[in-house]
């Protein structure tokens, strides 16, 4: 069976950010998926979700880009996912949100 694999993008300095895309790997984690993070926050998701699979995002595609930040971050999540093809998913954490499909209660919710 093929592994199911997510990008997750955090914002840089949100730490709301860190703690709802945490939340998120978590349950994706428990339903056997992959993940690809940035660089800057590997450390802590591994800490924070011992054992699931978080790779370094680079230029391996991922079934689905789960943007946690705002319109900022979406569109940093976009120069990335649009080569590859990727389509993205943006979590509204900022002021506007014009980008963002979902707002965080919509992820605990799911």
């Amino acid at each position: 069976m093929k592994q199911r694999t997510v990008a997750v993008l955090i914002h840089s300095t949100r730490e709301d950010a860190v703690g709802k895309a945490v939340s998120f790997i978590a349950a994706l984690h428990d339903m056997g998926f992959d993940f690809l993070i940035q660089d800057q926050h590997i450390g802590a998701i591994r800490r924070a979700v011992p054992g699931a699979d978080i790779r370094q995002l680079n230029g391996d595609p991922a079934e689905i880009c789960v943007v946690f930040g705002g319109d900022g971050t979406i569109l940093r999540a976009a120069e990335w996912a649009k080569p590859l093809g990727v389509p993205l998913l943006g979590v509204n954490l900022g002021h506007v949100g014009f980008l963002a499909e979902l707002e965080p209660s919509d992820i605990d919710r799911s």
